[in-house]
Order: C-alpha cells, then structure tokens, then sequence
C-alpha cells in the first residue's frame, strides 16, 4: 500500500492518506528525506520508505489532469 503526504503540522506531525482514504498521523522523524508535500511512501518492515518513482508517477499523472481541466475551461 502506498502514502501520500497530504501535510506537516505544527509539532512535527505529518498526516499521511493512505490508498483507501485512511488518514495516519506520523511524526515527521519516522519518515525518511523525502521530496516534500505529495510525497508517496511504501511502508516495508516497519519503516516507511520514499517512493521517488511513485511520487514522480503521480504527480505527472495530477499535472496532466490539470492540464486537461484548465484546457476544457478555456
């Protein structure tokens, strides 16, 4: 199952949305270096795990769908 970092609150506490929806707070010194918000985590053995090939899916997926949306209110 994958993560997204949906935020970082006050105090070190990172909210994390998992695939089904489930939202995990997280302190922030559980999670490794990362490429900040929208950033997709494994979680393996107990420890989660940046996903810098995910992340980088995604996010290309999200500015396509943008692209698409701002082109169709044109």
């Amino acid at each position: 199952m994958f993560f997204s970092l949906d935020r970082i609150e006050d105090g070190g506490v990172c909210v994390l949305i998992a695939d089904d929806g489930q939202k995990y707070d997280v302190p922030l010194n559980a999670l490794p270096p990362h490429d900040g918000i929208g950033s997709i985590f494994r979680y393996e053995n107990e420890t989660y795990l940046f996903d810098r090939t995910e992340t980088t899916t995604r996010r290309k997926r999200i500015a396509e769908k943008r692209r698409r949306l701002f082109d169709k209110a044109k």
